[in-house]
C-alpha cells in the first residue's frame, strides 16, 4: 500500500482520519511554489504487501523542476514490478574484458601513487577512498590489514594477507608514505583534492561511469575471484555449477565480512544467487530504463 503526504517545506504534518482516509483526498503529486521560494515537500512511503501489489496512478514522482516521470521509477514495486538488487550480470573489470594488470601498468606510466591505490582495490577488494586513506603502516598487523579509515557508516574491519603477492603490494605501499602515520595518498593535497585527482587520472584511461567501468567494478572482481577461491567453483553470476548450501553459504559470510558487510545477503549484489532448482536465476520481463547496469526487474502477480 502507498501512503503519500504533501506539505509546504517547514509546516508540520496534519493528519485527520488515517492515513487511508488522507491517500483518497489528497491530489496527484505537484512541485509548488512557496511564498518563500522553497519546494514543496512530498514524501513517499511504501508499504510493502505480501499477496498484492497495486497500481495507483495518480503517484508519480516529480522532479525539482516540476516535471512528472514515471511513477515505477519513484515506486519499483508498484504495478507489479519488483526491483532486486540480485546481481543478473558481472560487474568485475575482467567481465568487461579488462587484463586487470594491464589496465594498473597503463595507469602507473601516468601516476605511480593513482595506480598503487588501484591495485590495493584489486588485492584487497578495498572501496576507492578506503585505499586512498590506507595507512599501511599503522594497518599491517602481520596475518592481516585492519581497515579503519574511509569506510562506510565507520564499520572496521580486517582483511586477511593471504598471498606473498599482497604482502608485497603492502610493503611497496609502505614507500609511499611521508611518515609510518601517513596515508598512501599525496601527502601535499587534501584528500578532497586527491579525490579529484584519482578520478581525473582513472577517467583518462577509460574508467569511468559512461563506460559501466569504475573501481567499484574490482570489488565485484575481488568478491567473485573469493568466491571461486573458497569454493572451487565459479559465482552463480558467472555461471559456475551448483555447490552445497552449506559451503555456498559459509563463502558468502567469508566474503561479506572481507567486503565490510554485515550480512551474508548482501553478497547477491556481487555473486548472483542461484534458484532451488540449481542454476542461475533468471528474470522474465524486461527491465526498466532507469534499472542500473547488473541489475533486473521480476515481474511478479498477486499470491
Amino acid at each position: 500500500m502507498i501512503r503519500q503526504e504533501h506539505r509546504p517545506l517547514g509546516k508540520p504534518a496534519q493528519t485527520t482520519g488515517g492515513w487511508k482516509a488522507s491517500l483518497a483526498s489528497k491530489p496527484p503529486c505537484q512541485a509548488r511554489r512557496q511564498a518563500d521560494g522553497g519546494w514543496a515537500r512530498t514524501r513517499i512511503v511504501s508499504f510493502h504487501l505480501a499477496k498484492h501489489s497495486l497500481d495507483l496512478p495518480h503517484l508519480r514522482r516529480v522532479d525539482r523542476k516540476g516535471r512528472h516521470g514515471s511513477r515505477h521509477r519513484a515506486l519499483p514495486g508498484i504495478g507489479g514490478a519488483v526491483r532486486t538488487s540480485i546481481a543478473s550480470q558481472d560487474r568485475s573489470w575482467s567481465a568487461r574484458g579488462i587484463d586487470v594488470t594491464a589496465k594498473i601498468n597503463e595507469i602507473r606510466q601516468k601516476d605511480p601513487r593513482v595506480s598503487l591505490q588501484v591495485e590495493l582495490q584489486a588485492a584487497f577488494g578495498l572501496r576507492a577512498r578506503e585505499a586512498m586513506q590506507l595507512r599501511p603502516h599503522f594497518a599491517d598487523k602481520g596475518s592481516y590489514l585492519s581497515i579503519t579509515h574511509g569506510t562506510k557508516g565507520g564499520r572496521d574491519r580486517v582483511e586477511p594477507i593471504r598471498t606473498p603477492e599482497q604482502r608485497a603490494l603492502l610493503e611497496r605501499a609502505k614507500t609511499f608514505c611521508a611518515s609510518h602515520s601517513s596515508s598512501t595518498s599525496d601527502p601535499k593535497r587534501k584528500l578532497h583534492q586527491w579525490k579529484n585527482h584519482y578520478y581525473q587520472v582513472v577517467r583518462a584511461f577509460g574508467i569511468t561511469r559512461k563506460d559501466e567501468i569504475v573501481s567499484h567494478g574490482l570489488r565485484h572482481q575481488y568478491a567473485n575471484d573469493r568466491y571461486q577461491e573458497l569454493t572451487g567453483t565459479d559465482s552463480p553470476v558467472r555461471g559456475g555449477d551448483s555447490v552445497e548450501k552449506s559451503t555456498d553459504k559459509a563463502a558468502r559470510s567469508v566474503v561479506a565480512e572481507e567486503l565490510g558487510h554485515s550480512r551474508e545477503g548482501v553478497t547477491t549484489h556481487y555473486l548472483g544467487r542461484r534458484e532451488p532448482g540449481g542454476g542461475p536465476i533468471a528474470w522474465v520481463g524486461a527491465p526498466h530504463n532507469d534499472c542500473r547496469p547488473g541489475h533486473s526487474t521480476q515481474t511478479v502477480g498477486p499470491g
